[in-house]
């Protein structure tokens, strides 16, 4: 019998809010790729990451669905185990949805962070 993996790797997608439209679309006029800012946030948003194995549900939302980005990376076994527990998951949710409560909030508030930053720049 093969040994459980220790790590499991998961993407996750995810969209800007439909009230960073207007921003994005105003700096890209200004000169700024959008692919780029959004890249720039998951960067950020990637370091402060840290799987934790308490469930946080996503927040509902209006998503702007022009644009998007992945985040792809290794999440330990155990602490996937811990997150359907802790969401009472009988076995049917997916890496994703146990982990999208977690990283999404991360990244908004570095995406938010660095239009201001960029807007701020731009004369």
């Amino acid at each position: 019998m093969a040994a459980p993996k220790a790590a499991r790797a998961f993407s996750i997608t995810l969209w800007p809010l439909h009230r960073h439209k207007d921003d994005l679309l105003a700096l890209e006029k200004d000169g700024y790729r959008i692919d780029l800012i959004l890249g720039a946030a998951m960067k950020s948003a990637r370091q402060k990451f840290k799987p934790g194995p308490v469930y946080i549900p996503a927040q509902s939302a209006e998503y702007w669905t022009a644009y998007s980005i992945r985040l792809q990376k290794p999440v330990a076994e155990r602490i996937l185990l811990q997150l359907a527990e802790s969401a009472k998951d009988p076995g049917a949710m997916m890496a994703t949805q146990l982990l999208r409560g977690q990283v999404e909030p991360l990244w908004l508030d570095a995406l938010d962070a660095l239009i201001e930053r960029l807007k701020a720049a731009v004369p």
